[in-house]
């Protein structure tokens, strides 16, 4: 995620930024729209909870593409340029601010009982369960990527593999007694593995498909993923079929959206943008959630909650207005970290 982006790849800072910002959305949108749309839950809270769940099989799996295909250098370097870097600059900040997440964040989650909420959130920071697992399984990914490399078509096979079979893997784990804690963590190393594989082993290609605008090509991905991530959302499918469309709706979606990025890249000002958030997704993936904690342990009894309830404005704007509020918080709090620090809270000190 800490990899400098030339700027004849421009389309890949605003293929980051869009990403977390979806990021975002989707823990306000779909983790926090009950808390602050209770009265409208079941109308606009439930739509923004639909919409978020359609973008399942493109939000995380474009992220995870990214950071492999912004990690093709690193991978072939030597154990002592990268261990700092790929593993310890992870594994800190995501130590870091899980434990400031557990300490901080009960008043959300357990106002009722503090002490148990912030145990099992302490507890969740070992088995991957925390809400910045997306760093923790970074070097996991990375690592394992590094050991196949020298065969990139074994890799990315055993990669698909572990994606299908995934889910059983997490229920056998489940039922495995003492060690059922580390079912969750495993299922998303699974599901992600494939695509980190995926950016590391085509990045050429992906650079080749990001270095033109083809505003064709991204419709007739939109046109390809829409539908299936739909009928994901609302059709009882079996185990292959599913996990067969879900890879299908993330593969279009992915090449749509580096489509899409490529022919935004070519508007300044979205390329400024794209800048500004795709080069600082780190931050962003760590301040939010603690802003999204505040504001939903202000707003759920204000005044102002009460004011507005069941109001279409409150139902449309609330939401997208978080959001912002979330990345332009953590876009100021990136800003004094660099001027002022101190640097520990984002690397390994």
């Amino acid at each position: 995620m800490s990899d400098a982006v030339p700027a004849r790849t421009a389309w890949v800072d605003i293929a980051r930024g869009a990403t977390i910002v979806l990021v975002v959305l989707y823990h306000v949108g779909a983790g926090a729209s009950a808390d602050l749309l209770p009265g409208e839950y079941s109308s606009y809270g439930a739509w923004w909870l639909a919409g978020n769940n359609v973008l399942v099989p493109l939000r995380m799996p474009l992220f995870f593409v990214l950071s492999g295909m912004l990690a093709t250098g690193a991978l072939r370097r030597p154990w002592s340029r990268v261990r700092r870097p790929r593993i310890a600059d992870m594994l800190w900040p995501y130590l870091l601010w899980s434990v400031v997440f557990a300490l901080t964040t009960w008043p959300r989650y357990t106002p009722q009982d503090p002490e148990g909420g912030i145990w099992s959130a302490l507890r969740g920071i070992v088995v991957l369960d925390s809400p910045y697992w997306f760093i923790a399984v970074l070097p996991i990914l990375f690592l394992l990527t590094r050991f196949g490399l020298r065969r990139p078509r074994v890799l990315l096979i055993a990669s698909v593999s572990a994606f299908v079979l995934g889910p059983i893997l997490q229920e056998l784990l489940q039922d495995a007694g003492p060690i059922s804690a580390i079912a969750v963590g495993t299922r998303r190393i699974t599901e992600y593995l494939v695509w980190f594989v995926s950016g590391a082993v085509l990045r050429e290609r992906l650079l080749s498909l990001g270095g033109a605008p083809r505003p064709a090509l991204a419709i007739v991905c939109i046109l390809v993923f829409s539908p299936i991530a739909v009928a994901l959302q609302v059709l009882e499918l079996s185990y292959v079929p599913r996990r067969l469309l879900i890879l299908l709706a993330a593969g279009s979606g992915i090449i749509g959206a580096v489509a899409v990025a490529a022919c935004a890249a070519q508007v300044r000002w979205i390329a400024a943008l794209g800048r500004q958030i795709g080069s600082r997704t780190l931050v962003i993936y760590l301040v939010h959630p603690l802003v999204v904690s505040a504001v939903v342990v202000l707003w759920r009894d204000s005044a102002l909650a009460s004011a507005v309830a069941g109001s279409a404005s409150a139902g449309l704007l609330l939401v997208p207005g978080v959001t912002v509020l979330a990345v332009v918080v953590s876009l100021l709090v990136s800003r004094v970290l660099a001027r002022w620090g101190p640097r520990w809270v984002l690397a390994a000190p």
